[in-house]
């Protein structure tokens, strides 16, 4: 679909950098195996990679402490071996937090502690710099924002459904996940978004932002 409608997909640092505004990210939240496991192999076929945003303290747990849904093993969480083998093949690892949290409603030491660590965990574990931030939760404050910034990330995604702005650190991002009708309704969302952007401006002659 986001292909078919002229863009095209790359990392989620790389999609921010793009100055074309053709360009656009697939990104995963919390770091399940099932992203390594299923959605890569489908993905390089087609030759596109994405962006993994990982919750540093539940790298290689058996399940997320954050869902009590989950099923050990089932829900299994990347290891910090198959997160170098990913970011080897050209995956972006991006941050999630140290924890699976609402950092809107933490004190702003706190919301420096997830962001800082998180971030420093997984560049010492790449060798890299980690330059991506999606909140958990889609939460985020404009202290948030300010300390992202003040700390070394370049953007940060927030949910479609809870807003976004023009602010490098609150960007709109359009979720796919779940099933039955809201599966469907996230993708109308989407669709409409692209139409918006391609098929508004292809009809009025103007140009994308």
């Amino acid at each position: 679909m986001v292909q078919r409608a002229g863009y095209s997909l790359m990392t989620a640092s790389d999609a921010f950098q793009n100055a074309s505004n053709q360009a656009a990210a697939l990104t995963f939240d919390d770091g399940y195996a099932d992203n390594l496991e299923v959605a890569v192999p489908l993905l390089q076929s087609c030759g596109v990679r994405g962006t993994i945003y990982v919750v540093a303290d539940e790298i290689g747990r058996a399940k997320p402490s954050w869902s009590r849904q989950a099923v050990e093993q089932v829900d299994r969480l990347l290891t910090a071996a198959e997160l170098r083998q990913l970011h080897q093949a050209g995956w972006e690892i991006g941050s999630h937090c140290c924890q699976h949290v609402r950092l809107a409603q933490l004190p702003e030491s706190v919301q420096r502690e997830e962001l800082g660590r998180s971030k420093a965990m997984l560049e010492d574990l790449l060798g890299v710099s980690v330059l991506s931030l999606a909140y958990p939760y889609g939460e985020y404050s404009p202290v948030t924002e300010r300390l992202a910034a003040e700390l070394g990330y370049t953007h940060a995604f927030t949910t479609a459904k809870r807003g976004g702005s023009d602010s490098a650190f609150a960007l709109k991002r359009y979720s796919l996940g779940g099933y039955g009708l809201r599966s469907v309704r996230q993708v109308l969302k989407l669709q409409w978004a692209l139409w918006q952007r391609t098929g508004f401006r292809r009809h009025s002659g103007g140009t994308g932002t």
